[in-house]
């Protein structure tokens, strides 16, 4: 996968899921979806490894009828380029090599989608890859937390932001007003360089979502929307420093 280091300046924070783990109907395929940000918008970039080498670019794969294919070189085994008929600054890259499928789109340049397609090639061995799983820091660290926040709640938030309610249990309508709240314990917070969550689930033994920012948690965040039982997990600096159980139902 790519990492903000790989990206042209502007890209504040990141955001994975796993959508094998959030959607079983996905089969043998493992699928992740990484989401960088910038004020241009949403790059994306999907990457799905599958049970068997990929011999061609799938038939029914595509951006969308309002892309424009484009001459560009041969990344992977097969690859095709296109570039948006009404925003030319948004280009997308899609190839394959073994049992691994990329998908590259978003708010860059033709030039840079293919430098950064060449990038995720050159890290994908030829044999086939068995799928990364989302990693976290694992052992919390109280210290950290209470040197930097006099509390970390799950809850609900307004629309407009201005009132939190703390919850432990929440269905899918909560998707958009799920939020986190951390209050500062000093003004020590305005050195973290870098936010943290992710959800795990204590069945499946697996994390599902990881999101990493440079400047916090605003708006909303993904806490899973099939039922069971959860954890999200928060660090700053990849130091584990809040583990909180909640409820899908």
């Amino acid at each position: 996968m790519l990492t903000l280091p790989d990206l042209p300046q502007g890209f504040e924070w990141t955001n994975t899921m796993d959508l094998q783990n959030l959607d079983p109907s996905q089969g043998t395929q493992e699928v992740y979806n990484t989401v960088f940000h910038s004020d241009a918008g949403w790059l994306h970039v999907n990457l799905t490894v599958a049970s068997a080498p990929y011999e061609k670019i799938p038939e029914n794969l595509g951006i969308g009828q309002d892309w424009t294919p484009v001459e560009a070189p041969v990344v992977g085994k097969a690859s095709n380029a296109s570039q948006s008929d009404g925003d030319p600054s948004q280009s997308a890259v899609i190839f394959v090599k073994g049992n691994v499928l990329a998908e590259i789109y978003g708010p860059i340049s033709m030039d840079t989608a293919l430098a950064l397609a060449q990038v995720m090639e050159q890290r994908i061995p030829q044999s086939n890859v068995d799928p990364a799983p989302i990693t976290f820091p694992e052992t919390l660290d109280a210290q950290t937390s209470a040197k930097y926040f006099s509390s970390i709640d799950l809850g609900i938030c307004s629309p407009d932001g201005q009132s939190f309610t703390p919850a432990t249990t929440f269905t899918s309508q909560d998707w958009n007003t799920a939020c986190i709240q951390m209050q500062p314990a000093s003004q020590d917070y305005e050195n973290i360089q870098k936010y943290s969550y992710a959800v795990y689930d204590p069945q499946g033994q697996r994390f599902s979502v990881r999101y990493d920012a440079h400047y916090g948690f605003s708006g909303m965040i993904f806490i899973f929307e099939k039922s069971g039982n959860f954890e999200l997990r928060i660090a700053v600096d990849d130091v584990l420093v809040a583990v909180i159980p909640y409820e899908m139902r």
